[in-house]
Protein backbone atom coordinates (compact mmCIF):
# COMPACT_ATOMS: atom_id res chain seq x y z
CA UNK A 1 0.00 0.00 0.00
CA UNK A 2 1.56 3.24 -0.77
CA UNK A 3 1.81 5.99 1.68
CA UNK A 4 2.01 9.50 1.33
CA UNK A 5 5.55 10.77 2.26
CA UNK A 6 4.81 14.41 4.09
CA UNK A 7 7.31 16.88 3.80
CA UNK A 8 8.42 19.49 5.87
CA UNK A 9 9.93 23.14 5.07
CA UNK A 10 12.86 24.27 6.85
CA UNK A 11 14.13 27.44 6.20
CA UNK A 12 12.27 27.97 3.23
CA UNK A 13 13.10 24.22 1.46
CA UNK A 14 11.31 21.23 1.68
CA UNK A 15 12.85 18.31 2.96
CA UNK A 16 11.58 15.41 4.42
CA UNK A 17 12.55 13.93 7.64
CA UNK A 18 14.69 11.07 8.36
CA UNK A 19 12.25 9.63 10.87
CA UNK A 20 9.10 9.72 8.08
CA UNK A 21 11.04 7.80 5.59
CA UNK A 22 12.22 5.31 8.35
CA UNK A 23 8.86 4.60 9.14
CA UNK A 24 8.01 3.98 5.28
CA UNK A 25 11.56 1.48 5.18
CA UNK A 26 9.87 -0.19 7.62
CA UNK A 27 12.97 -0.13 10.00
CA UNK A 28 14.19 1.36 12.76
CA UNK A 29 15.25 5.16 13.08
CA UNK A 30 18.36 4.56 14.75
CA UNK A 31 19.35 2.13 12.29
CA UNK A 32 18.73 5.39 9.14
CA UNK A 33 20.39 7.52 11.47
CA UNK A 34 23.50 5.29 11.63
CA UNK A 35 23.67 5.03 7.68
CA UNK A 36 23.37 8.59 7.60
CA UNK A 37 26.00 9.52 10.15
CA UNK A 38 28.42 6.49 8.43
CA UNK A 39 27.88 8.57 5.02
CA UNK A 40 27.63 12.21 6.35
CA UNK A 41 30.36 12.96 4.03
CA UNK A 42 28.58 11.84 1.28
CA UNK A 43 25.02 13.21 1.98
CA UNK A 44 26.76 17.09 2.59
CA UNK A 45 28.03 16.36 -0.82
CA UNK A 46 24.14 17.38 -1.71
CA UNK A 47 24.08 19.84 0.83
CA UNK A 48 24.07 21.13 4.61
CA UNK A 49 21.83 18.48 6.71
CA UNK A 50 18.79 20.22 8.21
CA UNK A 51 17.13 19.88 12.28
CA UNK A 52 14.34 21.10 13.45
CA UNK A 53 13.70 21.38 17.19
CA UNK A 54 10.38 18.79 17.70
CA UNK A 55 8.38 17.44 20.63
CA UNK A 56 10.02 14.05 20.50
CA UNK A 57 13.61 15.05 21.27
CA UNK A 58 14.92 11.81 21.75
CA UNK A 59 14.35 10.69 18.19
CA UNK A 60 16.24 14.41 16.67
CA UNK A 61 15.34 13.77 13.06
CA UNK A 62 17.38 14.60 10.46
CA UNK A 63 15.62 16.98 7.41
CA UNK A 64 16.92 15.94 4.10
CA UNK A 65 16.62 17.30 0.74
CA UNK A 66 15.43 15.77 -2.35
CA UNK A 67 19.05 14.96 -3.38
CA UNK A 68 19.90 13.23 0.09
CA UNK A 69 16.78 11.90 0.57
CA UNK A 70 17.11 9.41 -2.58
CA UNK A 71 20.73 9.09 -2.36
CA UNK A 72 19.62 7.25 1.45
CA UNK A 73 17.52 5.51 -0.80
CA UNK A 74 20.22 3.54 -2.72
CA UNK A 75 21.98 2.64 0.59
CA UNK A 76 18.75 0.78 1.45
CA UNK A 77 18.61 -3.26 0.11
CA UNK A 78 15.83 -3.62 -2.02
CA UNK A 79 12.51 -5.09 -0.61
CA UNK A 80 8.72 -4.39 -1.19
CA UNK A 81 8.72 -1.90 2.04
CA UNK A 82 12.02 0.32 0.13
CA UNK A 83 10.58 0.08 -3.17
CA UNK A 84 6.96 1.65 -1.96
CA UNK A 85 9.39 3.82 -0.65
CA UNK A 86 11.08 5.14 -3.43
CA UNK A 87 8.25 5.29 -5.46
CA UNK A 88 6.22 7.55 -2.81
CA UNK A 89 9.06 9.68 -2.10
CA UNK A 90 9.30 10.11 -5.72
CA UNK A 91 6.17 11.06 -5.73
CA UNK A 92 6.01 13.63 -3.35
CA UNK A 93 8.72 15.50 -4.72
CA UNK A 94 7.20 15.52 -8.40
CA UNK A 95 3.80 16.79 -6.66
CA UNK A 96 5.96 19.61 -5.42
CA UNK A 97 7.42 20.52 -8.83
CA UNK A 98 4.23 20.25 -9.99
CA UNK A 99 2.62 23.05 -7.15
CA UNK A 100 5.73 25.26 -8.24
CA UNK A 101 5.38 25.49 -11.75
CA UNK A 102 1.34 26.16 -11.36
CA UNK A 103 2.21 28.72 -9.13
CA UNK A 104 4.41 30.37 -10.87
CA UNK A 105 2.15 30.13 -14.65
CA UNK A 106 -0.13 31.92 -12.69
CA UNK A 107 2.02 34.10 -11.12
CA UNK A 108 3.10 35.41 -14.89
CA UNK A 109 -0.47 35.96 -15.62
CA UNK A 110 -1.44 39.50 -15.96
CA UNK A 111 -4.66 39.38 -14.86
CA UNK A 112 -3.09 38.15 -11.74
CA UNK A 113 -0.66 40.62 -11.38
CA UNK A 114 -3.36 43.58 -11.72
CA UNK A 115 -5.76 41.39 -9.27
CA UNK A 116 -3.05 41.15 -6.68
CA UNK A 117 -1.80 44.81 -6.53
CA UNK A 118 -5.86 45.95 -6.26
CA UNK A 119 -6.49 43.24 -3.81
CA UNK A 120 -4.02 45.52 -1.81
CA UNK A 121 -6.37 48.40 -1.73
CA UNK A 122 -8.82 46.02 -0.65
CA UNK A 123 -7.18 43.91 2.32
CA UNK A 124 -5.89 47.69 3.33
CA UNK A 125 -9.39 49.32 3.36
CA UNK A 126 -10.36 45.77 5.58
CA UNK A 127 -7.15 46.28 7.90
CA UNK A 128 -8.21 49.90 8.98
CA UNK A 129 -11.44 49.06 9.69
CA UNK A 130 -10.63 45.97 11.82
CA UNK A 131 -8.17 48.21 13.77
CA UNK A 132 -10.82 51.01 14.76
CA UNK A 133 -13.01 47.63 16.11
CA UNK A 134 -9.75 46.50 18.01
CA UNK A 135 -9.24 50.38 19.63
CA UNK A 136 -13.32 50.35 20.26
CA UNK A 137 -12.84 47.02 22.00
CA UNK A 138 -9.89 47.57 24.07
CA UNK A 139 -11.33 51.05 25.53
CA UNK A 140 -14.15 48.38 25.80
CA UNK A 141 -11.86 46.50 28.42
CA UNK A 142 -11.01 43.67 25.63
CA UNK A 143 -7.70 41.89 25.48
CA UNK A 144 -8.50 39.80 22.56
CA UNK A 145 -5.39 40.09 20.13
CA UNK A 146 -6.59 38.40 17.27
CA UNK A 147 -9.34 39.94 15.49
CA UNK A 148 -7.08 40.46 12.53
CA UNK A 149 -6.55 36.53 12.09
CA UNK A 150 -9.48 35.22 13.17
CA UNK A 151 -11.67 37.75 10.74
CA UNK A 152 -9.25 36.86 8.12
CA UNK A 153 -9.73 32.88 8.54
CA UNK A 154 -13.56 33.33 8.79
CA UNK A 155 -13.18 34.96 5.16
CA UNK A 156 -10.36 32.13 3.59
CA UNK A 157 -12.98 29.25 5.08
CA UNK A 158 -16.13 30.67 3.31
CA UNK A 159 -14.30 30.90 0.07
CA UNK A 160 -12.23 28.29 0.01
CA UNK A 161 -11.13 24.89 0.58
CA UNK A 162 -7.95 24.29 1.52
CA UNK A 163 -5.37 22.85 5.10
CA UNK A 164 -2.51 25.49 4.05
CA UNK A 165 -2.14 28.51 6.01
CA UNK A 166 -3.72 31.57 6.09
CA UNK A 167 -0.65 33.86 5.23
CA UNK A 168 0.06 31.65 2.08
CA UNK A 169 -3.13 31.54 0.48
CA UNK A 170 -3.23 34.84 -1.45
CA UNK A 171 0.05 33.44 -3.36
CA UNK A 172 -1.78 30.92 -4.77
CA UNK A 173 -5.12 32.10 -5.77
CA UNK A 174 -6.18 32.27 -9.29
CA UNK A 175 -7.40 35.69 -10.33
CA UNK A 176 -11.25 35.03 -10.29
CA UNK A 177 -10.50 33.67 -6.74
CA UNK A 178 -8.39 36.74 -5.72
CA UNK A 179 -11.61 39.08 -7.32
CA UNK A 180 -13.54 37.28 -5.07
CA UNK A 181 -11.95 37.59 -2.04
CA UNK A 182 -11.38 41.18 -3.00
CA UNK A 183 -15.07 41.76 -3.21
CA UNK A 184 -15.78 40.14 0.58
CA UNK A 185 -13.47 41.50 1.87
CA UNK A 186 -15.03 44.99 1.11
CA UNK A 187 -18.18 43.72 1.80
CA UNK A 188 -17.24 42.83 5.48
CA UNK A 189 -14.64 46.08 5.40
CA UNK A 190 -18.47 47.89 5.20
CA UNK A 191 -19.88 45.62 7.45
CA UNK A 192 -17.97 46.21 10.64
CA UNK A 193 -17.73 50.55 9.53
CA UNK A 194 -21.30 50.13 9.70
CA UNK A 195 -21.74 48.22 12.62
CA UNK A 196 -19.21 50.66 14.33
CA UNK A 197 -21.49 53.66 13.58
CA UNK A 198 -24.10 51.97 15.59
CA UNK A 199 -22.24 51.77 18.68
CA UNK A 200 -22.74 47.93 18.00
CA UNK A 201 -21.18 45.87 20.72
CA UNK A 202 -17.33 44.59 20.41
CA UNK A 203 -18.63 40.85 21.48
CA UNK A 204 -21.34 40.73 18.47
CA UNK A 205 -18.38 41.83 15.62
CA UNK A 206 -17.64 38.07 14.86
CA UNK A 207 -20.95 36.51 15.00
CA UNK A 208 -22.02 39.32 12.62
CA UNK A 209 -19.31 39.05 10.28
CA UNK A 210 -19.71 34.70 10.08
CA UNK A 211 -23.76 35.39 9.82
CA UNK A 212 -22.95 37.74 6.62
CA UNK A 213 -20.52 35.49 5.07
CA UNK A 214 -22.66 32.61 5.47
CA UNK A 215 -25.83 34.52 3.90
CA UNK A 216 -23.56 34.88 0.73
CA UNK A 217 -23.78 31.67 -0.18
CA UNK A 218 -20.43 32.06 -2.04
CA UNK A 219 -19.50 28.73 -3.50
CA UNK A 220 -16.32 27.17 -2.13
CA UNK A 221 -13.15 26.42 -4.56
CA UNK A 222 -9.79 24.57 -3.97
CA UNK A 223 -6.71 26.65 -4.58
CA UNK A 224 -3.81 25.46 -6.49
CA UNK A 225 -1.85 23.46 -4.61
CA UNK A 226 -4.78 21.39 -3.03
CA UNK A 227 -5.72 21.13 -7.09
CA UNK A 228 -3.01 19.28 -7.64
CA UNK A 229 -2.99 17.19 -4.22
CA UNK A 230 -6.14 15.64 -5.58
CA UNK A 231 -4.89 14.91 -9.01
CA UNK A 232 -4.72 11.33 -9.85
Amino acid sequence: MNKLIALSSINGEMRVSSIELAEHLEVDYRSTHKLIEKHKSKFLEFGELGFKITLESRKKPVFLNEDQSIFLMTLSRNSEAVINCKHNLVMAFSKLRKKQAAIDANHAKVEYQLMRESGKDARSILSDEIEKLNETAKAAGSQNPKRHSNITSAIYKSLFITKIKVSKIRDLLTPIQLSQLQTIELIIAELISEELAKETHYSEFYPLIKKKLSELEIPKSKILADEIDHEK
